[in-house]
């Protein structure tokens, strides 16, 4: 979505103080804990719903400048020394902006990708770092305005001039005068007498100079959002309650459990099974309040943060995999701190900040040692910012800004009963699960092969397969059967005695399989996460379960694909028993169609115990009905498969509900335009409304690209005079191209003509089909391609855009059941090709499609109207 928004700057000025800034105040003292903020600008953005206020920005703008005469600092700029800030009221920056999109469309995005937020951030805050953070407005706000009249409220402030707390509290305020019109002479909420508590040091001699912000800052760091529900902080108090172990003095907090979590997590992201890294989790604590002889520091201006480093130590392995262990250090080192300054002089505060990071961020121990990992924690719940309120009801979502460092904040979800993070994270270690291989073996046949079937022929259509491995992985929950494994390995034994072609090996000239038993290539894993942890997250990321395809299968292709094994199965077992299966075959060897059936037929195997000889499935016959041809002479080479595997493609999941799919037959059965004489299936309004989206999203609004939507279509079934194959074993896929002509844009806006066209292609394949020789198919097949993948016409364009729809619903693999029950979320491989596979929803009432696409038409395709309308994602 990045991509296609439009975010417009309509104007960009100064708001300065309604009342003149009195002379006395001219001058404001930087205190020492301003001195020793990160040197950042850090954004914040509020996402509000439309409402029926016009008014709104004026009301912002006017409510701003009666604000600022309270809050003088902010209207200011730093003194050329950087240890003050000289208010002669310049005025804070106000940028009025529109964006091309409506709020509801960007928030169903935006709530599962973070960093869709990022270009709502004010107008050139990305740039500002510490060569220019001291020349730049200490607040700048951005007010966004949707199509809808929705907006985004983004307030971005100077760090060495005010914390967060700082910050939340203010906004809150603003938020309060903005909805009361509350007059300036009675705005009153803060002090500004840190400066004097606790004033500017020379520190080049006392403290080493802090990283390097530049090194922070271009770090590579992605955010990600994790939601922890009032069921799921309610199962993870029970672990902490739970008597393994030393127990607990104490009942820890929601925040405090669920950081504990968090840094577990983290401590084994960011290293490895064999060693885990030094790392630092740093816990700003917010002073105000809770030092006793200052009472009068509760509503100070500035920075007045002080971040407590708990260290985890290389000989802690043992103990950081005891989350009481954890939580006790985490609740110890933060109460020895606070304790300390309950009764501290502000010089004895400010020596033990200076002490904290000589210990932790100083020296070559820790500060010197490029192998430790900083975080920072951040707690914002409670904090009245989720019920900032300007006249038009409170925020529908919060982004926070930092991107220099790795942090993860914490705050209340909308009904208050669980907590969100937002975790700015490096991306290798937000992206890392750590999978431990425990065996890897070969699988044989619980039978001996008999002598005449060692050669098996491969078919025609076999040979024109494209040349891939393709993995499925399908995710069990737990269950209390501890010989899954065990089960699973010797019926995949016992069928391969029927199934024997997948224990061989491509001979060498490729038209053939050696049947030798040389074996299935079977690995056993384990994964450091929770299956419904693991499931919440690839619900909404499909990518996410690329880590569980077969180990190596990655680096499968045409070079070495006729010397891997054909079938390769993996099965990596989850922190609390479930499981991921995980099975890629060689689609030279055989279809999706076979696989589909082959994975089908061992469930009921592993299910029921049924002996070898009484397995009998599948026919062997293709290689002799459809024998290998010398194409060399009919047929030019495909598309060269290493160009379509190194595309840059990504994968996202769209749900059609029931009631979606309702919706869409009615937009099917309109008598606008020509009426249909069918009923289109589900699939065939889905594949319509698809196509039509690819369309436009491939193109520009002036010019449409000329595509091929290619339909993958089983002849198992279909040829009358072979009724033989409805079980053959191998390929047997006809794939109908369906070409979307320049000359078509119109026509090509109509849903009902598309469907024709879909529905009259492939039923005219499929009747020349039905009564025809194996030669006269086989010719059939050359000639689709000839005419839509060779040639200077449709092969030879590269402006040409190639689409595959696979439909799998109504296919027995959802309800493979091994004995453990169904499996609980699917994932198909491909990523060399565009391609989108259908299935059925769980409840069998919906449509779940999988797409892998390049993703500058994946960011347009996701804004395409009918998508938003039709579609969840």
């Amino acid at each position: 979505m990045n991509n296609s928004l439009q975010i417009n700057i309509l104007s960009k000025n100064l708001i300065i103080p309604s009342l003149p800034t009195p002379q006395h105040l001219k001058n404001y003292k930087l205190s020492f804990f301003d001195q020793v903020a990160d040197i950042a600008h850090l954004p914040l953005v509020l996402f509000y719903p439309h409402c029926d206020n016009n008014s709104k920005n004026e009301e912002l703008e006017e409510s701003l400048s009666r604000i600022l005469t309270h809050l003088y600092p902010l209207a200011g700029r730093f003194a050329e020394d950087e240890s003050s800030i000289l208010c002669l009221d310049q005025g804070v920056t106000y940028i009025k902006a529109t964006v091309n999109c409506k709020l509801d469309d960007f928030l169903q995005q935006a709530n599962k990708d973070v960093d869709l937020a990022l270009p709502f951030w004010p107008q050139g805050i990305m740039d500002v770092d510490e060569m220019n953070l001291f020349v730049t407005p200490l607040m700048v706000v951005q007010v966004t305005t949707f199509e809808c009249g929705g907006l985004a409220l983004a307030i971005s402030h100077a760090h060495p001039a005010m914390d967060g707390c700082t910050t939340f509290k203010i906004i809150y305020e603003w938020a309060k005068v903005c909805k009361f019109g509350t007059p300036s002479k009675e705005i009153n909420f803060m002090n500004f007498n840190l400066g004097t508590l606790f004033p500017y040091k020379d520190l080049t001699t006392i403290l080493e100079p802090p990283v390097d912000e530049g090194k922070r800052t271009n770090s590579k760091l992605i955010a990600r959002k994790f939601i922890f529900e009032e069921d799921a902080i309610s199962r993870l108090r029970e672990k902490f309650d739970s008597t393994t172990g030393e127990g607990l003095s104490f009942k820890p907090s929601r925040v405090e459990m669920i950081t504990t979590l968090l840094w577990r997590s983290l401590i084994r992201s960011t290293g490895s099974t064999s060693h885990l890294k030094r790392s630092i989790m740093a816990f700003p604590i917010n002073l105000r309040g809770k030092v006793a002889t200052f009472p009068e520091i509760a509503n100070s201006f500035g920075n007045l943060i002080i971040e407590i480093p708990i260290k985890f130590e290389h000989d802690d392995e043992t103990k950081m995999e005891s989350l009481h262990h954890i939580v006790k250090l985490i609740r110890e080192s933060v109460q020895v701190i606070i304790s300390k300054c309950v009764k501290a002089t502000p010089d004895e505060i400010v020596s033990l900040v200076i002490d904290l990071y000589k210990d932790s961020y100083a020296g070559l121990e820790w500060g010197g040692d490029n192998e430790v990992v900083n975080f920072t924690c951040s707690s914002l719940c409670r904090f009245p910012i989720q019920k900032t309120d300007f006249g038009w009801g409170e925020p529908s979502l919060m982004h926070f800004g930092s991107r220099h460092s790795q942090v993860f904040w914490l705050y209340d979800t909308e009904c208050e009963t669980g907590i969100v993070v937002q975790m700015d994270l490096e991306e290798k270690y937000m992206d890392k699960l750590a999978f431990k291989i425990l065996s890897k073996n070969l699988i044989k046949p619980s039978l001996t092969t008999p002598k005449h079937l060692k050669n098996y022929k491969l078919s025609f259509f076999d040979q024109v397969a494209d040349v891939a491995h393709l993995p499925l992985v399908l995710f069990y929950p737990h269950c209390d059967n501890n010989s899954k494994n065990d089960e699973l390995e010797e019926s995949l034994s016992r069928i391969l005695t029927h199934l024997y072609p997948l224990a061989g090996r491509f001979a060498e000239d490729e038209s053939s399989i050696l049947c030798l038993d040389q074996g299935v290539t079977y690995i056993k894993a384990t994964v450091n996460c929770k299956l419904d942890d693991f499931l919440q997250q690839a619900n909404k990321d499909v990518d996410l379960a690329l880590p569980f395809w077969p180990q190596g299968i990655m680096d499968v292709d045409e070079t070495n694909l006729f010397v891997t094994p054909l079938l390769v199965v993996q099965v990596t077992t989850f922190e609390c028993g479930g499981l991921a299966l995980a099975i890629s075959h060689a689609h030279p060897a055989m279809d999706g169609s076979t696989t589909f059936k082959i994975i089908y037929e061992w469930a009921k195997v592993c299910k029921f115990g049924t002996p070898s000889k009484e397995i009998n499935f599948m026919n062997f016959n293709l290689g002799t009905l459809f024998p290998y041809k010398d194409l060399t002479t009919i047929l030019e080479p495909p598309v060269d498969e290493g160009k379509r595997t190194n595309s840059k493609l990504i994968a996202r999941k769209f749900v059609f509900e029931e009631d979606a799919i309702s919706r869409l037959r009615e937009k099917f059965d309109s008598t606008t335009g020509e009426g249909l004489s069918f009923k289109p299936s589900r699939v065939e309004m889905i594949t319509t409304l698809l196509w039509r989206s690819l369309i436009r999203s491939t193109g520009s609004a002036s010019h449409l690209k000329r595509s091929i939507m290619a339909f993958p279509i089983n002849l198992r079934g279909k040829v009358a005079t072979f009724p033989e194959i409805a079980n053959s074993f191998g390929n047997l896929i006809i794939e109908i191209p369906i070409k979307f002509e320049h000359d078509d844009e119109t026509k090509m806006e109509s849903l009902h003509h598309i469907v024709k066209l879909i529905k009259e292609s492939v039923q005219v394949i499929i009747s020349k089909c039905v009564k025809a020789t194996p030669d006269e198919i086989v010719s059939l097949v050359i000639d689709l391609y000839k005419d839509s993948y060779t040639g200077l016409e449709w092969g030879g364009d590269n402006e040409v855009v190639n689409f595959t729809c696979s439909s799998l619903c109504r296919f027995p693999v959802q309800k493979t059941d091994f004995g453990w029950g169904k499996p609980s979320l699917m994932h198909f491989g491909s990523r060399h090709s565009q391609v989108f596979w259908l299935y059925d929803t769980e409840c069998e009432t919906g449509i779940v499609v999988q797409m892998d696409l390049e993703e500058k038409y994946m960011d347009k395709l996701a804004c395409d109207q009918d998508i938003m309308d039709f579609a969840k994602f």
